[in-house]
């Protein structure tokens, strides 16, 4: 993947719209399949032999349809994503520990690939080819009636690869590394007070960092 797409995020509404459509991808892939079969159980001088080449054509394009959305949303990301995470440890007066800052609501995410929808594209991708396959086999027989099945199974196996692309783009994002610095100073960096010999939260002491007699005994 390359670097660029690591620097984008999704709000709640894009992500919302996101699982919709995979949603849609799942009924899309349900109906391409139960074409696919129809039209490997038909002989292609039946009567639904060509009303099964139709679903798959209709299938084929609301599939197209539904990746675009997604690829469409995906392009509209924002918002660079952090790699790094810079923590910098401050002295503070008494005021500012009792009122720590709260943080702010981030209604943005990072788009991630549905396992399922994976599996699902893995599967049809190799149920096309059996049914290529079968009708390589009937070829001899009704040449002409293949011609359009053919052209739908070319376009299926180029969306479905599409789509799995898609899917392989939206891996997850690398955990951002932790650099963690000191900056301890006699003024509290947010309100500028003068910081006092202020205890550890939650031990009610303050703590001795001086040498042990111990260790001076020795």
């Amino acid at each position: 993947m390359s670097r660029s797409s690591y620097s984008r995020r999704w709000t709640t509404q894009q992500l919302h719209q996101h699982q919709l459509l995979s949603h849609q991808l799942q009924r899309a892939h349900a109906r391409a399949a139960q074409a696919l079969i129809l039209l490997a159980r038909l002989h292609p001088a039946q009567m639904q032999y060509e009303g099964a080449c139709h679903d798959l054509v209709e299938v084929v394009h609301s599939l197209g349809l539904l990746i675009a959305c997604c690829e469409t949303i995906r392009a509209s990301g924002f918002r660079p994503k952090f790699k790094v995470v810079n923590v910098i440890f401050v002295d503070a007066c008494d005021f500012c520990l009792a009122n720590p800052k709260s943080g702010q609501p981030d209604d943005e995410n990072s788009l991630e690939p549905d396992p399922g929808l994976g599996i699902q594209v893995e599967t049809l991708l190799r149920l096309t080819t059996l049914i290529a396959l079968h009708c390589a086999d009937q070829r001899c027989s009704s040449p002409h009636h293949l011609k359009k099945p053919s052209r739908s199974l070319a376009d299926l196996n180029r969306t479905l690869l599409r789509e799995q692309r898609y899917l392989r783009s939206l891996d997850r994002w690398p955990v951002p590394d932790l650099k963690v610095s000191n900056d301890f100073g006699e003024i509290c960096k947010r309100c500028g007070h003068r910081v006092g010999k202020t205890p550890l939260r939650g031990t009610g002491v303050t703590v001795d960092v001086g040498p042990s007699p111990m260790l001076e005994s020795t």
